[in-house]
């Protein structure tokens, strides 16, 4: 049998090839709901902007013009959460992010969680409801499940001296927490 329609698709996440290469990824980090900022970011060259729903007065409504505001474009957008649960992620994710940034990750438990956040089952705990991600990106629904597990990124922040105590950040965080 041979590799699945979605092995031999090339990525959409533009980042995460990046990354994949070794390559650095310039970006910003959007706390005013300006879907104008995003398209004047966009045309600049950047490679991803981070739409903070955390600290920034960012709900829904202003995250899905600020990530619509992307389309066409290769500026890879990703949201930051307040907290590293599924119901936080699925929101951002549903709207058509490629990524979500998780705060205070500081033990392999949370970095394991935020991955969980971030993939459908059996992989993880994400509810199923991308109805505005597919055409963002350009997908059927179809394609965008087959895919978006392989895709999307769980990006861990790491914000406290605890993380650190005795083992490198690489051997704490599992593979695909952050990439």
């Amino acid at each position: 049998m041979g590799p699945s329609s979605a092995e031999q698709k090339p990525g959409l996440n533009r980042l995460r090839a990046m990354w994949a290469e070794g390559r650095c990824a310039l970006g910003a980090i959007a706390t005013i709901p300006s879907v104008q900022v995003v398209q004047v970011l966009a045309a600049s060259g950047l490679d991803f902007i981070l739409i903070d729903m955390e600290h920034g007065p960012i709900g829904p409504a202003e995250a899905h013009a600020m990530i619509a505001a992307t389309a066409g474009t290769p500026l890879v957008p990703l949201a930051r959460v307040a907290a590293t649960t599924p119901w936080h992620a699925k929101v951002p994710l549903d709207l058509g992010v490629m990524g979500v940034c998780f705060l205070l990750i500081s033990a392999r438990d949370d970095a394991e969680a935020a991955v969980r956040a971030v993939r459908y089952p059996p992989l993880g705990e994400r509810a199923w409801g991308p109805f505005y991600a597919p055409p963002r990106w350009g997908l059927s629904m179809r394609d965008y499940q087959d895919r978006a597990d392989d895709e999307v990124l769980a990006i861990a922040t790491i914000e406290h001296i605890g993380a650190l105590p005795t083992e490198s950040v690489g051997e704490k965080i599992p593979q695909g927490a952050a990439g």
